[in-house]
């Protein structure tokens, strides 16, 4: 029984409940009287295991609920904890211990040797240290159920073991709790008992590091490099796709992810160095050379996403992007086995990147579970192919429950990838505008994190970037490629009430090809050629994250 949250609510209970109950001393005594010591032990082993592979498939099959949405710093607690937890459980197994499984005689001479001076249950500590530390990065129902699961069977066999020894042993387990503690470090600092980390032994924590180590590339391998490395930023997806010209071997496409900024395009395209522009950002390029860069920005919109592209000036196949982002094993180390709804999926937003959308909706049009669609949306995203951008008020204001957002695709060479290139006239010319403006910010967690856009009654911003610790606007930008309506007051009127509203010291109206700036109504805003401030921006962005290593 697998597929639904259910069903794993059901594996976790069974997981931990046959354990206690085949545990328990009248069943056990029973049952042992009956078979023996050893055939017990076995058929106790038989069920654990059978438990356990029920309680795996059912969380791998279980629909994504998700509860919070991932956060960057969360994926830092595993990498600290996990450490910890793997000496523990080294020690553990190591060190002969009074509350082991099948224990039978305490140690000649000290009964609480080296690492049980720190806590009695060590291992049963690094399994909760582990499903604590994993529930932080993994806010979806599935996982909590899962996780939990461990961290209460470890939790309540603590105590159960216990209870087993001192029924046991009597009086030797009394002098045993006595000087050693359930809670690490208690014993300790109640002064019940003194440790010379001698006794543990060197050889034992290096073994526990080591095993961190080991887990930590098999992360890699396994559950996915984004789990196992949070400060990585290019990802290297392949894939087979059409056979090269004259040959029968198929060529292998790779799409280096996140993809380009527009600064690291024309770095790459060699017109950073072809236009004079200067690399730190410092020197703005001039108003008459913005015919140019317009014409860059247009090709870095087409094709420019791909290091290979913009070295060699030539688009991506639809084809390549669908077999190497969605058709290979990835969506299925994911839980997605429909690689069709998910390619369907993606071309829709694709093809309205920049259109806010809510997941009502997104799941009418595509037909799909409001779940399927979670995980669909989170996979998207996990493998840097679109982002969501959330929505303020007039008063930006977070939602306490955001209905709406915005799709991005993360360049919108992906959509040009798709449907075909751009023309600086098409109708679609001003979302695809505004989403190279964003994707500048979305490939940095740190930006990505501060940015919105705000919808109330009275009007919208298309992007305002937002300092986290306070929640106030620090840019409030509007994209205007046509430039319609730009000399009337009443165009910016929304633009300039947001700002002044919330006291934006910065902000931007980008243009097609228009400089300079306006006072409204107190509000000062800077008219900008998009195609400049992509390019100033993108290099600054870049640069502070080469700087701090974000």
């Amino acid at each position: 029984m697998t597929g639904s949250l259910p069903a794993l609510v059901a594996a976790a209970v069974f997981f931990v409940v046959s354990h206690f109950t085949l545990s328990h001393p009248a069943l056990r005594d029973a049952i042992v009287g009956g078979i023996g010591e050893k055939p017990f032990r076995a058929l106790h082993g038989v069920v654990d295991l059978a438990a356990l592979a029920w309680l795996i498939l059912a969380y791998a099959s279980a629909p994504y609920v998700e509860l919070w949405p991932p956060v960057m710093a969360a994926r830092y607690v595993p990498l600290a904890v996990m450490p910890v937890a793997a000496v523990l459980l080294v020690c553990g197994l190591t060190t002969k211990n009074p509350t082991a499984m099948y224990w039978d005689k305490p140690d000649a001479g000290d009964p609480v040797p080296g690492i049980l001076k720190i806590t009695r249950h060590p291992v049963m500590w690094a399994v909760i240290l582990w499903a604590l530390a994993h529930m932080a990065p993994n806010g979806d129902m599935g996982s909590i159920i899962f996780f939990a699961a461990f961290a209460t069977m470890a939790v309540v066999g603590m105590g159960a073991i216990d209870r087993r020894r001192q029924r046991l042993m009597g009086d030797a387990w009394a002098a045993i709790a006595a000087t050693t503690s359930n809670l690490p470090f208690a014993a300790l600092l109640g002064g019940r008992t003194k440790l010379d980390f001698k006794e543990i032994g060197i050889w034992r924590i290096a073994g526990g590091l080591a095993l961190y180590g080991a887990l930590l590339l098999a992360h890699g391998r396994v559950i996915g490099l984004a789990a196992a490395h949070p400060r990585l930023r290019v990802v290297a997806a392949a894939a087979p796709v059409a056979p090269m010209a004259g040959t029968e071997h198929r060529a292998v496409t790779n799409l280096l992810l996140p993809p380009l900024r527009f600064a690291e395009y024309l770095e790459f395209s060699g017109r950073e160095r072809a236009f004079g522009l200067d690399p730190a950002g410092r020197d703005p390029l001039p108003d008459q050379m913005i015919g140019q860069l317009n014409e860059a920005f247009i090709a870095y919109l087409n094709h420019g996403g791909f290091p290979q592209c913009a070295v060699a000036d030539a688009s991506l196949d639809s084809g390549e992007i669908v077999s190497t982002a969605l058709l290979n094993d990835l969506p299925g180390l994911h839980g997605i086995g429909d690689s069709v709804e998910l390619n369907r999926l993606f071309t829709a937003l694709a093809l309205n990147s920049g259109g806010e959308a809510s997941i009502e909706e997104l799941a009418r049009f595509s037909g799909l579970a409001k779940n399927t669609l979670k995980r669909y949306l989170a996979y998207l995203e996990a493998a840097f192919l679109i982002r969501r951008v959330h929505r303020v008020d007039g008063d930006a204001r977070r939602f306490e429950r955001a209905v709406t957002f915005k799709v991005y695709v993360t360049n919108p060479s992906l959509r040009a990838a798709l449907v075909g290139p751009v023309g600086a006239d098409d109708p679609v010319m001003g979302r695809m505008a505004e989403t190279g403006v964003v994707s500048q910010w979305l490939h940095a967690d740190w930006a990505a994190e501060r940015s919105a856009y705000a919808r109330w009654p009275g009007g919208a911003v298309d992007f305002v970037e937002l300092d986290l610790a306070s929640g106030q606007p620090q840019m409030a930008v509007d994209v205007m490629w046509d430039e319609h309506g730009l000399g009337e007051p009443e165009a910016l009127a929304a633009f300039v009430a947001f700002a002044r509203v919330n006291q934006v010291p910065v902000n931007y109206v980008l243009t097609r090809g228009r400089s300079g700036r306006t006072d409204m109504a107190g509000t000062t805003v800077e008219i900008e050629p998009v195609s400049r401030f992509c390019y100033r921006i993108g290099r600054q962005i870049a640069n502070f994250s080469i700087t701090t290593g974000s």
